[in-house]
């Protein structure tokens, strides 16, 4: 009887999100009413990883990792000058969470010994260790005061706002193979699952992203 013996590596990515959320109702509304215009803006975050392969075959691998990673949204609201705020202004809006994902990916690798495909799909689980509100306000002070300022969207513990998400991730992963080294880039798209706000029934506010990285992998078992 033949033994079956897995391919293990062990790796690094580093590179960028882009994200969003999305709300049934509307939770960054843009308009354009009476000199006052708001815009719905991707919110850019950084995107660490360690993925860890398990090879059981040639061509499919179960593939782990530990992911850290902001997510959120943006919306700049700008005014024309009017009888309120005489020079007008400009206001950035941000949610942020700062999250702990573990995506736990199926991996199909198409190609050779010296490079070629991998197609992967998965659930992630995540955690946000932070959470908040960035309002930046460039212009006269609005109604006599300068909204600027930072919020703890976790300060309250009955928030009602959801530190757990559940994500469905689909990508794509070329990689090059150099002896114990491998070199890879990936491309993933994340569709949260789960419901952020936990208070409104009728209103849900989920996680988008699409992640672009690049990264190394060290094979443990050659």
């Amino acid at each position: 009887m033949t033994g079956v013996s897995a391919q293990i590596s062990v790796g690094l990515r580093a590179g960028a999100g882009i994200n969003n959320l999305e709300a049934d109702d509307g939770l960054f509304e843009e308009y354009d009413d009476e000199g006052i215009v708001s815009e719905n803006k991707n919110y850019s975050s950084f995107v660490l990883g360690i993925p860890l392969e398990i090879g059981l075959t040639d061509n499919f691998a179960i593939q782990p990792e530990l992911t850290i990673t902001r997510k959120g949204d943006r919306q700049i609201v700008t005014a024309e000058p009017n009888l309120f705020v005489p020079n007008g202004f400009e206001l950035s809006s941000e949610i942020v969470f700062t999250y702990i994902e573990i995506p736990i990916l199926a991996k199909v690798k198409l190609g050779s010994d010296v490079g070629g495909v991998g197609i992967f799909a998965g659930p992630s689980f995540a955690y946000a260790s932070k959470g908040e509100s960035v309002i930046e306000y460039d212009g006269d002070p609005l109604f006599g005061f300068d909204p600027s300022g930072v919020e703890d969207l976790f300060e309250d513990d009955d928030s009602g706002i959801s530190r757990s998400d559940v994500n469905a991730i689909i990508g794509i992963s070329p990689y090059f193979n150099l002896g114990n080294l491998g070199l890879f880039f990936d491309a993933r798209y994340l569709l949260g699952l789960s419901d952020l706000d936990e208070e409104d029934d009728d209103f849900t506010v989920k996680n988008r992203s699409l992640q672009l990285s690049a990264g190394v992998m060290f094979n443990l078992t050659n």
